[in-house]
């Protein structure tokens, strides 16, 4: 996974569509329900709660959808209920997380990214990871759109 400086590891994020995994060349419309499952764990214990923003860019790194919130585990196999939040990950184990939500109406076609950031909520201070950008954001998807 990508390691963030706190000991947090992001492993992926899927596309899914209706409950179903879609694959990174499926193309989307303005104005459909996105889903981003994302897998994580941790390496050590995290002695603080994190949140995450999910970006939308186009092609021109423009964010033009944003979300943030906390990281909220929304399925986790080896308990029937889901830590609340990150101090309660315990290392060894994956939590997994959907985001979802609705593409803005006005999207043209065209290739669009998701990246991701992740913050302590107190001080909004970017955690650095490989990979970040020049603005603390990791590309963690793409996507097509088919204007109507």
């Amino acid at each position: 996974g990508v390691p963030f400086e706190s000991g947090l590891l992001f492993h992926g994020a899927d596309l899914v569509r209706d409950g179903q995994l879609v694959d990174r060349f499926s193309s989307w419309h303005e104005g459909e329900q996105l889903t981003l499952r994302l897998w994580w764990s941790i390496e050590r214990i995290q002695l603080k709660d994190y949140s995450m923003g999910i970006y939308v860019t186009d092609g021109l790194h423009t964010v033009i959808e944003e979300h943030t919130a906390p990281l909220t585990v929304s399925y986790y196999p080896e308990e029937p209920t889901p830590p609340p939040s990150t101090s309660w990950w315990q290392p060894g184990r994956y939590y997994v997380e959907e985001r979802a939500f609705t593409l803005p109406a006005n999207l043209l076609s065209g290739l669009y990214t998701v990246k991701m950031s992740v913050y302590h909520w107190e001080d909004g201070v970017l955690l650095d990871a490989p990979q970040v950008d020049e603005n603390g954001l990791l590309p963690i998807a793409s996507f097509g759109v088919r204007a109507w």
